[in-house]
């Protein structure tokens, strides 16, 4: 079964928010993990059909979640 959808690539950004929000660093980076791989064989099924603008929006949501992750993780703090 492929689980690399749309919706399961959605359900996974929302996951790591909710892990973020936790500060449960570990399952987040779990989530991005299982979401990375979700995304590139979402994008290696779907090829030049990929609907472009649903995987901006995606991506976007996806950096924005990770920005302040990553600033902890950068300088050890939450800023």
């Amino acid at each position: 079964m492929n689980d690399a959808t749309p919706d399961a690539l959605h359900d996974d950004l929302v996951e790591l928010r909710d892990a973020l929000e936790r500060e449960d660093f570990r399952c987040a980076g779990d989530v991005l993990a299982l979401h990375d791989r979700r995304m590139r064989q979402y994008i290696d099924t779907v090829g030049m059909q990929a609907p472009l603008l649903a995987l901006r929006e995606l991506l976007t949501l996806q950096h924005r979640l990770q920005a302040p992750a990553l600033r902890v993780h950068a300088t050890g703090t939450l800023q």
